[in-house]
C-alpha cells in the first residue's frame, strides 16, 4: 500500500527545491476518488505554508492555492450531456437567453406539428423576444 504522506512530502520538496523547510503531511484521507494530503512547511521567510497533493489512479497533482482545490472538484464531478448544453446556454444568454431558446423551440414545435398559434402566444413570443434582444444589444454598447 502506499504511503501517500511521504509521497507528498518528497512531492513538495522536490517541487519546492529545497525551499520548503520541514515538509510535514497531514490528514491523510480519501478525497473524490483519490486521497488529497496537506503538507505543512516553513517557506524561504520562515513562514508557515502549505500545499496540497492530491493522488489519483498512480499520479499526482500538485496544488499550491487553495482555490485550485475547487477546480480539482470541478474537473472531478460528473456532468451529464444535458446538464453541460444547459450550463453551456446560460453561459452564452443568460436566464433571459435560455427563455427566450425555450419560447422559440416551443413555437417551431407548435408550427411543425401544425397546432394553431393563438395571439397570445405570438404576443409572449414578441415580447420575450423584444426582451431578450433588447438587453443584448444594451449590453454591447
Amino acid at each position: 500500500m502506499a504511503d501517500f504522506a511521504k509521497d507528498a512530502e518528497q512531492v513538495v520538496r522536490e517541487r519546492k527545491k529545497g525551499r520548503a523547510k520541514n515538509p510535514t503531511a497531514r490528514n491523510v484521507g480519501p478525497f473524490l476518488d483519490g486521497t488529497l494530503v496537506p503538507v505543512d512547511f516553513k517557506d524561504e521567510d520562515g513562514d508557515d505554508d502549505a500545499d496540497f497533493v492530491f493522488f489519483h489512479g498512480g499520479t499526482h497533482r500538485y496544488i499550491e492555492i487553495p482555490d485550485d482545490v475547487i477546480d480539482l472538484v470541478k474537473d472531478h464531478v460528473k456532468v451529464s450531456f444535458l446538464q453541460r448544453i444547459g450550463y453551456s446556454l446560460l453561459d452564452i444568454g443568460g436566464i433571459s437567453g435560455l427563455i427566450a431558446l425555450l419560447i422559440v423551440l416551443a413555437m417551431v414545435a407548435m408550427t411543425l406539428t401544425r397546432i394553431p398559434i393563438d395571439d397570445n402566444w405570438w404576443k409572449v413570443f414578441t415580447l420575450v423576444m423584444g426582451f431578450y434582444f433588447g438587453n443584448v444589444t444594451a449590453k454591447s454598447r
